[in-house]
C-alpha cells in the first residue's frame, strides 16, 4: 500500500532532503511551502517502486537553475510544464523527484496533487546534482529521444532531441529569465528507474 503524505512528513523530508542534498537541491524553505501546498490541492500517494506497477511511465519534475535567482516562477507552472507535455502527446502515469534536495525532494507533489496521479519513490538521482547527465539514469549512452518542458513566467519551452541538447536549451532558458524553471521530463517506466535510479532515497 502506497504511503499517504501527512504535514509532519512534510517537514521531515525538508529537513532530511536539504541534508541529503549535498549543498544543492534548493532551498528547504521554499520545498517546505510547495509541500503544504500540495496537500492542500489534494491527496500525496508516496509508492514504493516495488509497489508501483513496473509500467507505469513516470516523468522527472525539478527546479532547474540557480536557486539565487528563482525569478518568478510558482507553483502553477509545474502544472502548465505538465499540461504542455500532454498537449503534445507525452503521456505519464505518475512523477518522479529529479533528486534529493530542500526543494526537488518535493519534486512532482504540486503535479501529482493537480492531476491525481502517484509520487514513485524512486528519484533520478539519491543527492542533488550540477549537470543534467548526472541525473539522466544512463538515458544519454542509448539512443533515447528526450523531452523536455519547462515553464516560468513570461516562458513556455518544450523541446525534443539527445539529452544534452535539451538540456543546453532548458539551461538557456534559465539564464535567460534569470529564474528557476518549472521543468518536467523524459518520460521511463517505473522499470527503469527501480535498476538506475535511487529507489527509496525520499523515503
Amino acid at each position: 500500500m502506497p504511503k499517504i503524505i501527512t504535514p509532519e512528513d512534510v517537514e521531515a523530508l525538508a529537513i532530511g532532503g536539504t541534508i541529503l542534498g549535498g549543498g544543492g537541491g534548493g532551498w528547504p524553505e521554499i520545498g517546505r511551502n510547495e509541500g503544504h501546498l500540495a496537500l492542500k490541492m489534494g491527496k500525496i500517494e508516496l509508492w514504493s517502486a516495488e509497489e508501483a506497477d513496473p509500467n507505469w511511465k513516470v516523468v522527472t519534475v525539478a527546479a532547474l537553475g540557480a536557486p539565487t535567482e528563482p525569478g518568478n516562477t510558482k507553483p502553477m507552472h509545474y502544472i502548465r510544464a505538465a499540461q504542455l507535455l500532454r498537449e503534445s502527446g507525452v503521456n505519464f502515469d505518475g512523477v518522479i523527484a529529479a533528486e534529493n534536495g530542500g526543494q526537488n525532494s518535493f519534486g512532482g507533489w504540486i503535479v501529482a496533487a493537480s492531476l491525481g496521479l502517484p509520487v514513485i519513490d524512486a528519484p533520478a538521482d539519491g543527492r542533488a546534482h550540477p549537470t543534467a547527465m548526472m541525473g539522466s539514469m544512463g538515458l544519454h549512452r542509448g539512443d533515447y529521444k528526450s523531452v523536455k518542458a519547462g515553464v516560468t513566467e513570461g516562458c513556455e519551452l518544450i523541446c525534443w532531441g539527445s539529452l544534452q541538447s535539451t538540456s543546453n536549451l532548458v539551461r538557456a532558458q534559465a539564464n535567460m529569465m534569470k529564474a528557476l524553471i518549472a521543468l518536467i521530463r523524459d518520460p521511463i517506466p517505473v522499470s527503469y528507474t527501480k535498476l538506475h535510479g535511487a529507489p527509496g532515497a525520499i523515503s
